[in-house]
């Protein structure tokens, strides 16, 4: 069943007014991706999860049209990561960013939004210093706007999760919009020079919340490492020496003379 059509008007302009990317393919119950036509599209879309790459979930690469688009601002700057990543990329910066919808096959309102985004190094390493800089400095809340709406985030907490990638940062954000309370439960992890966000939901039960499946972060994670660059040799700041001669000491002693060839008998 799509669970788009499931859900009341007001319900889908509760969430859809909240989040932008967060909410791609977990409304459409079409667009199932088997990963059978990239031609002409992002280097990064090879990378991302497909159907038969989980056991009893769908994968889907569409976004329903009553769905927004864009990033939005935060009423505090030190919020403003925590902000994009519920935007169409988990930063305005990104190169490029795919994106996929995963959905419990038997329960389609429980799913996971997962945006795969590439960067420089430098900037990968640091967006998730930003995230995790601003979980605590932002637990009471903040505010954002997008194209003219607000929403209220009340309660932002840091969550426990494996270590994945080569850094991890797991955080939840309640939210209330129009009365209705609703969690999200974000898992961001780099991998070399690519970010993975993954978000989940409850479409039905918005203030209960769906967290991120391990295995879904682990399998997309595979895929990712077949995306990583060798990092170039390190190399030494003074050249290397040549090893020196041994010294005269060390020389094995000659003979000043050479030996008497021995004496014919008489």
């Amino acid at each position: 069943m799509d669970t788009d059509k499931r859900m009341s008007g007001p319900r889908r302009a509760v969430l859809a007014a909240l989040v932008t990317l967060s909410a791609l393919g977990l409304t459409t119950a079409c667009g199932s991706s088997d990963g059978d036509d990239d031609k002409g599209r992002s280097p990064l879309e090879q990378y991302a999860l497909v159907t038969k790459d989980l056991t009893g979930y769908t994968v889907t690469d569409g976004k329903a049209d009553n769905w927004s688009s864009g990033q939005p601002e935060a009423d505090k700057s030190k919020c403003q990561p925590l902000a994009h990543s519920t935007g169409d990329k988990p930063s305005p910066d990104a190169k490029d960013t795919v994106a996929r919808g995963v959905n419990k096959t038997d329960d389609p309102a429980k799913g996971v939004s997962v945006s795969l985004s590439s960067y420089s190094a430098k900037r990968a390493k640091s967006l998730i210093g930003d995230l995790k800089a601003a979980v605590p400095e932002c637990r009471s809340g903040f505010g954002v706007t997008l194209k003219k709406t607000k929403t209220q985030y009340t309660k932002v907490h840091a969550e426990k999760t494996p270590s994945f990638g080569d850094d991890t940062v797991a955080y939840r954000m309640t939210a209330t919009s129009q009365g209705q309370k609703i969690v999200m439960n974000f898992v961001a992890v780099r991998s070399d020079r690519t970010v993975a966000l993954f978000t989940g939901f409850d479409l039905r039960d918005y203030g209960k919340g769906f967290r991120v499946p391990e295995h879904i972060v682990e399998r997309q994670l595979a895929k990712l490492e077949k995306l990583r660059k060798p990092e170039p040799p390190e190399k030494s700041g003074t050249p290397e020496k040549k090893p020196e001669p041994p010294s005269k000491s060390e020389q094995p002693e000659t003979p000043d003379k050479k030996p008497e060839p021995p004496k014919k008998p008489e």
